[in-house]
């Protein structure tokens, strides 16, 4: 009939990331705010500027290539991190940016890197301190870890998590 079990085993791939700490941050300026609006009782914070990401920790990425017979059709970077605001680049380019929220940041490399399959890629990974006393709502501010020096700028975790294709023919009708 038409509607047939398979089962089908695809070999593991693992791509295990290098992960190397560049420089450490610096103190970051003040905050800048925006107009006050008469509806809120606080100002709004402005979003970091270039200028304010040159005082970032720097982290360098280094991704594998993906063997060449894999069945593989996408990988996925995923950073566990804290701090205000986190950029990621390759060759000085902007790929993708976060404000920390708690939850995993995942950049889908396929879209981010056109050569992300075949050769090995070096990103930099900026992450801006976040201060103990910030002007912003976070939800989930309870589970910022602030150093001695009073800030939340830590690297928990990176890693790539591969999406698997595989494309089945069916048998030709006789």
């Amino acid at each position: 009939g038409v509607f047939q079990d398979y089962k089908v085993i695809l070999p593991e791939v693992k791509l295990q990331p290098v992960v190397t700490r560049v420089r450490a941050a610096t103190p970051r300026a003040p905050w800048t705010f925006g107009a006050a609006l008469d509806w809120r009782p606080t100002p709004i914070p402005m979003a970091p500027d270039d200028a304010d990401l040159a005082r970032a920790e720097i982290w360098k990425i280094e991704l594998p290539p993906v063997p060449p017979k894999a069945a593989v059709s996408d990988a996925f970077l995923e950073i566990r991190y804290q701090g205000d605001v986190a950029r990621l680049y390759r060759e000085r380019h902007l790929i993708d940016d976060n404000f920390w929220n708690g939850v995993v940041w995942t950049i889908g490399l396929r879209e981010a890197d056109p050569d992300w399959h075949g050769a090995k890629t070096d990103l930099e990974l900026r992450i801006l301190p976040l201060p103990r006393t910030f002007p912003m709502y976070l939800e989930q501010a309870d589970k910022l870890r602030f150093s001695a020096l009073g800030v939340a700028d830590s690297l928990a975790d990176v890693q790539v998590v591969l999406q698997y294709q595989l494309n089945l023919q069916a048998p030709l009708r006789k």
